[in-house]
């Protein structure tokens, strides 16, 4: 049996892709990282906008946010992110997106106004705000 874990070879562990290109170490650079506390009970993040499983708040959208993340593009709506399960408030949507929800305790975020359709082409209606707890 050739196992490099058995075997102790060190050198042979994880090279059996090192002949191409190390897809990991861009994922790893692409993905953010949270710590397991964040994870249950953090705030969120333009790049993580709902809040940790447990409690939180979740990201309120601005117009800074607009093109700097994947979840808030020009020319669409930017939806609130979503509270903790238990305690928090959701965030606000920006640009006609929906408010976050609130699970058990907490409020609902407020919908984004509605667009100009001369801006960005067609209209887009106001959001609607986030289900309290």
């Amino acid at each position: 049996m050739n196992d490099a874990l058995c075997n102790g070879d060190e050198a042979s562990i994880g090279s059996a892709g090192a002949a191409g290109s190390d897809h990991s170490a861009e994922t790893a650079a692409a993905t953010p990282v949270i710590s397991l506390y964040d994870y249950l009970f953090g705030n969120g993040t333009a790049l993580h906008p709902d809040a940790g499983i447990l409690t939180g708040n979740g990201y309120s959208f601005t117009e800074n946010d607009v093109d700097q993340t994947p979840y808030c593009v020009a020319g669409q709506a930017c939806n609130g992110g979503n509270a903790g399960l238990l305690f928090g408030r959701g965030g606000d949507g920006f640009e006609g997106g929906n408010g976050g929800n609130a699970y058990l305790f907490g409020r609902g975020g407020n919908g984004g106004n509605a667009v100009d359709g001369l801006r960005v082409g067609k209209p887009i209606d106001g959001g609607d705000g986030g289900r309290g707890g």
